[in-house]
């Protein structure tokens, strides 16, 4: 998950209040707090997933030093979001061209290059 938005504490913010933003156009902006505490999170897929996942929320500071305190460098940092044919079956998916859910870090080992 892409640590910038979405850590645990941050959320889609409602065009109209009261309303659950499911649709792009009920998202207003997206919402981040509490960006800084390393944590892990519990949660569940959807409501009746039987099983929980759990989000280990990092600063990217952290992963940086953890790619230098292997000796890595990094190469590239994407921030990949679904291609045109993807929203086209899927536009719940549109979000993420907002604000990318996933990150990349492409490494190679230091003199390796």
């Amino acid at each position: 998950m892409h640590p910038c938005f979405y850590p645990p504490d941050s959320s889609w913010e409602r065009r109209r209040p009261g309303t659950i933003p499911l649709l792009g156009e009920d998202k207003l902006y997206r919402k981040v707090d509490n960006y800084f505490p390393a944590r892990a999170v519990r949660f569940r897929m959807w409501p009746t997933a039987p099983a929980e996942t759990v989000n280990y929320h990092r600063p990217i500071s952290v992963y940086a030093r953890a790619c230098r305190d292997a000796n890595l460098l990094i190469r590239d940092i994407l921030e990949p979001v679904p291609g045109e044919k993807v929203l086209a079956e899927r536009d719940y998916l549109r979000e993420y061209v907002r604000a990318p859910a996933m990150i990349i870090f492409e490494c190679v080992k230091a003199g390796e290059l």
